[in-house]
């Protein structure tokens, strides 16, 4: 069972993915906390990293707490907590179709870490060991057209949703939502195929930083650290050139959600 304690806000650590706050949901929770206290508490693992509940904290942090009560979470369970999470927002919320493929994104990415997505040449069943050493049978992975058609899209749909999400720099997604080409899944895919040798540059000099850390080699992680951020920025000002083209006024839109 999840241990739940109140831990200090400031202790509280915030990953960069997260999606951006909405005001008025922060708003209505803070009347809702006046009112009736916190309902649930947020959900963190034993680093006091946030899983889920960011619009619970920023409430309670603009009331005037220093404490928050926290669900403890291990790594496995973090993973279930933030599934839950990403489909309580496909739930509850409305998104912006980027929004949207942030989302399907990240749970992709969850379910492969979980062992729950299928992979080229995967059998029917894979082959588990029980606690006493015997083999199961479990269900397979989940398939692309399977958790498209969970979500209610194409195969297509969700590849090119996830295509975007991926692709497009963090600061040019900023720009792009709530613009008419946030709705246009056709323009964003352009945008997103911008810059495609600077966005390769940028993910091989990341793996080469993350290796060099590992090693210890702090000049090398250095020096990759450098390559990666330049390779970024340059893809984020091609792509936002080519958003620029797209918002024009001469540019006709479209809108195919």
């Amino acid at each position: 069972m999840p241990t739940v304690l109140a831990v200090l806000i400031a202790q509280i650590n915030i990953g960069s993915n997260r999606r951006p706050i909405k005001d008025d949901k922060v708003v209505e929770l803070m009347q809702s906390i006046r009112a009736n206290g916190l309902l649930n508490p947020i959900t963190v693992d034993r680093k006091f990293t946030l899983i889920a509940g960011l619009h619970r904290l920023t409430a309670y942090r603009l009331l005037g707490f220093e404490q928050i009560e926290c669900k403890i979470v291990n790594f496995e369970d973090a993973d279930q907590a933030r599934l839950a999470e990403i489909d309580e927002n496909f739930i509850r919320n409305e998104l912006e179709p980027l929004e949207r493929y942030e989302l399907w994104l990240e749970r992709d990415r969850i379910l492969e870490r979980m062992g729950l997505r299928c992979k080229p040449g995967d059998n029917q069943y894979t082959h588990k060991v029980s606690a006493k050493g015997g083999e199961i049978n479990s269900l397979p992975p989940k398939t692309t057209f399977e958790l498209a058609k969970g979500f209610g899209y194409s195969e297509r749909s969700f590849q090119q949703g996830k295509q975007i999400a991926r692709d497009i720099h963090p600061d040019v997604k900023q720009k792009i939502i709530g613009t008419p080409l946030g709705k246009s899944r056709t323009l964003q895919l352009k945008i997103a195929r911008t810059a495609n040798f600077e966005r390769t540059q940028a993910e091989v000099a990341e793996k080469a930083f993350e290796a060099a850390m590992q090693q210890g080699d702090k000049v090398e992680a250095e020096y990759q650290a450098n390559l990666a951020k330049q390779a970024r920025e340059k893809q984020k000002e091609l792509q936002l050139q080519a958003f620029q083209r797209e918002t024009s006024p001469e540019k006709p839109r479209d809108r195919d959600i």
